[in-house]
């Protein structure tokens, strides 16, 4: 058997369940795969490497907020 485009597409027009559970497989594998070894890789935290405007302003605003009022509301 050569293995072209016409051979597959004969022997995936023969078999459509064997060619949907094969592709299947592979994408779960390829899932699976990709899980695993860029566990490391990936994260959700960010930093940024310079000092852009937005992170200037809030941290003169964390320095320059009144602290909470030392009298109770009434």
């Amino acid at each position: 058997m050569r293995l072209s485009p016409q051979s597959l597409a004969r022997v995936s027009s023969r078999h459509p369940w064997r060619t949907v559970a094969a592709w299947v497989v592979v994408v779960v594998a390829a899932g699976t795969a990709s899980s695993t070894l860029l566990a490391d890789a990936t994260t959700t935290g960010v930093t940024m490497t310079n000092d852009p405007e937005a992170t200037r302003a809030a941290r003169l605003l964390e320095e320059r907020r009144p602290g909470p009022s030392a009298t109770p509301r009434s």
